[in-house]
């Protein structure tokens, strides 16, 4: 099992805490990830892992991505685009199957919220 950390679990370091487990919680190992480009110390990042062991950071555009075994970030090649006048709910990221979910709304109160997704397979690195 991965774990990423949750909100407000990066340390003064500014690493954030991704940790790993292969006997069913019994014990854990802390994993270094390389450091995102102009990562600041202390500045939260959403990192989200991917079905396929890709770890995705939404914290800026464009978003970055760790393939599997890579040693550095790589830029995603195409990220998507809210449609204009919307924004992006930063809380309800998340991976379901084999997806990367989030919800959107108008600028205007009382926009409804519109669910976005991007399959996990296109994510990938800009060449």
């Amino acid at each position: 099992a991965l774990v990423v950390g949750v909100d407000g679990a990066v340390n003064a370091s500014g690493v954030y805490p991704l940790v790993m487990t292969t006997d069913n919680a019994r014990g854990w190992e802390l994993v270094s990830l390389p450091p995102l480009p102009g990562q600041v110390p202390g500045a939260q990042q959403s990192l989200f892992v991917l079905p396929d062991g890709a770890i995705v950071d939404i914290s800026s555009q464009p978003w970055d991505l760790l393939g599997p075994g890579a040693t550095a970030w790589c830029p995603v090649a195409a990220v998507p685009v809210e449609p204009a006048g919307t924004f992006a709910h930063p809380a309800s990221y998340t991976v379901i199957g084999p997806a990367l979910w989030w919800l959107t709304s108008g600028l205007a109160s009382g926009s409804p919220a519109l669910a976005y997704h991007v399959a996990d397979s296109s994510l990938t690195c800009r060449r």
